[in-house]
C-alpha cells in the first residue's frame, strides 16, 4: 500500500523527498526553532508595548506596575503569558497562525498609513 503524502508540512515534505527523511526532521526542527525565536520575541516586547499603554492610560491600569527589584513590567508579562497559554489550549496551529498573519497584515498597514499622514 502507497502512503498518502501529507500536504500540511509542505517544507518537510519537499525536503524528504529531496534528501530523505533525516532532512525532513531537520528542516522541522529549524522551523520549530524559528517559530519559538519568533515568540519569545513577542513575549519580550508586548508585555512592553501594553505597559506603555497603561501608562498613558489607553489600556488597563494594573499592568502599568513595575516589579520593585527586576524593574520589569511584572504584572504585564504575566497577563500575556496568561492569555497567551489560554489561546494555544483552546485553539489549533493553523487557527492561531491565521489570527496572527491577520491581525499583523492590518497593523502593518495602519504603521504605513500612518507614516504616509505623518511623513
Amino acid at each position: 500500500m502507497v502512503e498518502k503524502p501529507v500536504y500540511d508540512r509542505v517544507a518537510a515534505e519537499a525536503i524528504k523527498i529531496a534528501v530523505g527523511p533525516v532532512g525532513a526532521w531537520i528542516i522541522a526542527f529549524v522551523i520549530l526553532f524559528a517559530i519559538t525565536s519568533s515568540a519569545n520575541g513577542h513575549m519580550l516586547t508586548a508585555p512592553r508595548m501594553y505597559y506603555a499603554m497603561a501608562k498613558d492610560r489607553v489600556f488597563f491600569k494594573q499592568i502599568d506596575r513595575v516589579h520593585r527589584h527586576f524593574l520589569t513590567p511584572h504584572v504585564s508579562i504575566l497577563a500575556m503569558a496568561s492569555w497567551s497559554a489560554i489561546l494555544g489550549l483552546i485553539g489549533t496551529f493553523e487557527q492561531l497562525f491565521t489570527y496572527v498573519v491577520f491581525g499583523l497584515w492590518i497593523f502593518m498597514g495602519l504603521t504605513v498609513f500612518g507614516v504616509i499622514i505623518l511623513g
